[in-house]
């Protein structure tokens, strides 16, 4: 009732309420009534997971979120370009603990958690899905033998490369599996000396990009060229960089950068 006020009272004792939602099952639902959250809704303002369900669009199915160290990262995320087109609201996880909190409570008021970076987003209609379906099929049929040739150059690194119509303006993302651990808590885990099992996950590739098409087209001209290899490299390390992770092999990354600048300027 007395909103800013009760924002003074959460910065003081938010850590101890979402400690509450996340282990209290008994009286889980009051206290995840006491949540708040950053939103893609308000800049300024948070928000309760009521007032977010209060605004959902009405065929959205469930309450979105993303993890991240800053606003700003999660904002230009390629995860949230889908949801944007949509319209529907995204949860801004700046706090670690939270997404383990997500987690831990499942639910609210009838409306799942879903990470908008993993497992798939169930964003269209059955039209739409045929649609979405019959697109990646026809750019497996048109660019397949790219495809491969991304693949074979990352089989090391990830877990899968495919086309994905849920991009819009990125040219890829990584998705993990929906029980994965996001790239931002995995940093956070790793700090405090508690060791995160490696994950592979998959590469979505966006078949309309610009940079996929004129890649598909080099790759005709000369599959063997070796810029191939440092481009999938670029695509890998975007996407890794966009999710918050952290690269592995930097020096590789950072070789494959120069090559393919160096291959721009001649």
């Amino acid at each position: 009732k007395e909103r800013e006020k009760y924002a003074d009272f959460y910065r003081e004792f938010g850590p101890a309420i979402k400690e509450g939602a996340s282990t209290d099952f008994e009286n889980k639902d009051k206290l995840a009534g006491l949540l708040l959250f950053a939103s893609s809704a308000d800049k300024e303002k948070t928000t309760t997971l009521q007032e977010y369900i209060d605004r959902m669009k009405a065929e959205q199915k469930e309450i979105y979120y993303l993890s991240g160290e800053s606003r700003l990262t999660l904002e230009n995320s390629p995860h949230t370009e889908s949801l944007r087109v949509k319209g529907y609201e995204i949860l801004y996880l700046v706090d670690a603990y939270d997404e383990i909190v997500l987690q831990n409570i499942g639910e609210f008021n009838g409306k799942k958690f879903k990470s908008a970076s993993k497992g798939e987003l169930d964003l269209a209609d059955e039209k739409q899905k045929e649609k979405d379906s019959e697109k990646v099929k026809e750019a497996e049929k048109a660019m397949g033998a790219l495809l491969g040739c991304l693949k074979e150059n990352l089989k090391d690194q990830v877990k899968d490369v495919k086309f994905s119509s849920v991009l819009v303006s990125a040219p890829s993302r990584v998705v993990g599996e929906d029980f994965d651990m996001s790239p931002y808590l995995e940093k956070i885990l790793a700090r405090n000396g508690e060791k995160v099992a490696p994950r592979l996950k998959t590469l979505e590739i966006n078949p309309d990009h610009d940079l996929v098409k004129k890649l598909n087209a080099r790759y005709e001209a000369n599959p063997g060229d070796p810029l191939l290899a440092d481009y999938a490299q670029l695509l890998w390390g975007h996407a890794v960089i966009a999710d918050g992770g952290e690269i592995k092999d930097v020096a590789r990354f950072n070789k494959s950068l120069l090559a393919v600048a160096s291959g721009a300027l001649q």
